[in-house]
């Protein structure tokens, strides 16, 4: 993931170049470039630009206008970034990049849907880009432009790729309901794995905010119950994504599936996740919470090959396996 860059305005402010103060145009090129060619016209204040010499400056050819008050560098590379950045500042000073276009921008959600299974609803959640301003404001330069009684805090907010925007647990709760079960999956995982967040501070975000519309909270709070401790160990699954494997294979396969499944091989025992004992089909699922260190990874490694050696057939899946490709894997692994 690339690192997080944070614009400060005053930064600029008292940057130099060949020894000397920078001159007015060089100001705003110099944040631009920090903020994905963009620059909003109110920014200008901000980097001390005196009335009178703020439309000169913007009037410069290199600068092509986009949007009322928001212009781009000429000829800088169009991306998503880009035009993220954009849609923040056409909101105004204050607006966040929020929903599935935070996670985007903190990849760990795709920009680009996958058409198919998904409803057309979360399909346009995916393809817009989000932005979230505080319910006083009344700008609304974006379509999906959200407005939030919650957000008078900014403190939590960080700036990603050049752009501000909501913190990982907010973009996480905000976007729940568009996502499918094995995105969320994925995007929870993978942001516990990077250390971008905990169960704690998912938790704790999660009872700061309060009900709205499309918040899913029971969805939620089920993942969170299954990744503590005494779910855990009560449980014949070792994380949600296994308890998801149990239930996608127990729908479309006839053959008795195991959880935790122990063989004896030399002498020594082996768990696997799942298993299909009659056929000697292995399911191991790979999640964030085991195999996080060199060591287990080269333990894991071994036990897979003594249990392959031993004639059984090895599915591996992780949590950005649909509930479709789990079953075909395994299907396949049967007729093969």
């Amino acid at each position: 993931m690339p690192g997080k860059i944070e614009i400060l305005p005053s930064d600029v402010n008292n940057s130099s170049s060949n020894g000397g103060s920078l001159n007015n145009f060089e100001k705003i090129l110099l944040c631009a470039t920090k903020q994905n060619g963009v620059i909003a016209r109110y920014q200008l204040a901000e980097l001390g630009i005196p009335t009178g010499s703020r439309s000169t400056a913007l009037n410069h050819p290199l600068f092509h206008k986009v949007a009322l008050g928001i212009y781009v560098i000429e000829a800088y590379p169009l991306a998503w970034h880009q035009n993220a950045t954009i849609a923040v500042l056409s909101c105004g000073p204050k607006a966040l990049l929020s929903h599935t276009s935070a996670l985007i921008n903190l990849e760990l959600l795709s920009p680009s849907s996958k058409r198919g299974p998904y409803q057309r609803y979360k399909n346009l959640v995916r393809d817009q880009i989000h932005v979230l301003s505080n319910r006083r404001s009344q700008i609304r330069s974006v379509k999906s432009h959200h407005r939030s009684l919650s957000i008078d805090d900014y403190s939590t907010s960080t700036v990603v790729n050049g752009i501000p925007q909501v913190n990982i647990e907010r973009a996480i709760v905000d976007s729940a309901r568009s996502l499918e079960d094995y995105e969320l999956d994925s995007i929870v995982e993978n942001a516990f794995m990077q250390g971008l967040t905990t169960p704690i501070m998912l938790g704790k975000e999660l009872e700061k905010l309060r009900t709205a519309p499309g918040r899913e909270r029971r969805r939620l709070l089920e993942y969170l119950q299954h990744y503590s401790a005494s779910e855990l160990r009560n449980s014949k699954t070792e994380s949600l994504l296994e308890r998801r494997v149990l239930l996608a294979l127990k729908k479309h396969i006839s053959l008795e599936v195991f959880p935790q499944y122990v063989v004896l091989l030399h002498g020594h025992q082996y768990r696997i996740d799942f298993a299909i004992p009659s056929k000697k089909i292995a399911i191991e699922v790979d999640s964030f919470q085991f195999h996080r260190t060199r060591m287990q990874f080269d333990n894991d490694r071994i036990r897979q090959n003594v249990i392959i050696n031993a004639g059984w057939k090895m599915v591996r899946v992780t949590s950005k396996f649909t509930d479709e490709e789990i079953v075909t894997a395994v299907l396949q692994s049967l007729n093969s």
